[in-house]
């Protein structure tokens, strides 16, 4: 199945799935779904599910909660409506081209059916001529509006297809940092909801890392915010360099890093704390636009495991605290929880 049968396959689920549950087929809705048929986030999928299998009457308020907390960018919120609107539009289209070639199709079927009759009633050659004549008719009629709507419906699916990825890249840059092309904070949000929603369930080890450069200021004001914006993605590279495909790396805010290492406990989340710490210090930091050499940079990191259905903000809070202490001992270290 190619990109265009795959698009236009999610649009008739998604279509399949609202009817099912009774959930009105507006612009927010279908693109809650439609995201949700895609296996858009861990979150956005239980959070539906859990709409899906209540009894509340009130799911189009559900659906739009879970929109604005899951789906829609600050930036990107009124994009994601446009398009979404349009992508509903061109579905209804497509419903009312398939209504209308089924309506085609009985009438075709009763044009038939009246032939049948006249054939019984007919004996002699005029009678059979102007029957068949009728017939003919009637087929050239049929296999013209089959045309019509095959036409119709293959420019309905390029047009789902182009809403489709406009949402996809509309969506990707609602959740990635701009400067660093790494996950902003509403992405490091999104993950860290979902996977403690997931450790809750499946009891696994969760670690949260946190990150600072230190002294990082005093580095901006001397060197200019360019050269600081440079060893921002220095940093974010060098940290995704450093953890395995299914952790997320996150930029947390300035100069504030965050990671979310799934069934990792916090032993090897200071590990690799460690290990990402060391690889930072030793990259060499050269000013673009001289070439002067401006040494190296330091990190802290703090470290926390999350304990079962606590909130989000106590497990946060516990890594910042580790950071902190890790700033107060002298910094270019990593502290952890059991350290507080």
């Amino acid at each position: 199945m190619n990109n265009n049968e795959r698009s236009y396959e999610l649009a008739k689920k998604t279509l399949k799935l609202l009817m099912k549950h009774e959930i009105e087929c507006h612009p927010i809705n279908f693109e809650v779904i439609y995201n949700y048929n895609q296996g858009y986030s861990k979150s956005l999928i239980l959070a539906v599910n859990e709409v899906i299998r209540s009894e509340r009457d009130d799911k189009d308020s559900a659906l739009a909660e879970i929109h604005n907390k899951l789906i829609a960018g600050t930036a990107s919120a009124d994009k994601v409506e446009e398009i979404t609107s349009q992508m509903a539009d061109e579905v209804d289209q497509v419903t009312a081209m398939i209504s209308a070639a089924l309506g085609n199709t009985t009438s075709y079927g009763e044009t038939l059916g009246e032939v049948n009759n006249e054939l019984d009633n007919t004996i002699d050659s005029t009678g059979v001529k102007s029957i068949v004549e009728t017939l003919m008719l009637a087929t050239a009629d049929m296999e013209q509006n089959s045309t019509i709507l095959e036409s119709k419906l293959a420019a309905s699916n390029r047009q789902i297809f182009e809403l489709s990825e406009n949402l996809s890249e509309v969506r990707s840059e609602a959740r990635t940092d701009q400067l660093t092309g790494i996950a902003n904070r509403k992405h490091f949000d999104e993950t860290i909801t979902a996977e403690i929603m997931m450790a809750n369930a499946e009891d696994n080890d969760l670690c949260v890392l946190i990150g600072d450069i230190d002294h990082f200021k005093r580095f901006n004001d001397t060197y200019g915010h360019q050269t600081g914006d440079q060893v921002l993605r220095l940093v974010a590279s060098t940290l995704g360099e450093n953890v395995k495909g299914r952790d997320l790396v996150a930029r947390y805010g300035g100069e504030e890093f965050a990671i979310v290492l799934t069934k990792a406990d916090i032993k090897a989340s200071e590990k690799i704390g460690n290990q990402i710490r060391i690889a930072v210090e030793g990259k060499e930091l050269v000013k673009r636009s001289t070439g002067e050499n401006l040494g190296s940079i330091t990190m802290c990191f703090g470290a926390a495991l999350y304990r079962n259905n606590e909130t989000v903000e106590d497990f946060i809070n516990r890594a910042d605290e580790a950071l902190y202490l890790a700033k107060d001992s002298g910094r270019n270290q990593v502290k952890t929880e059991l350290d507080l």
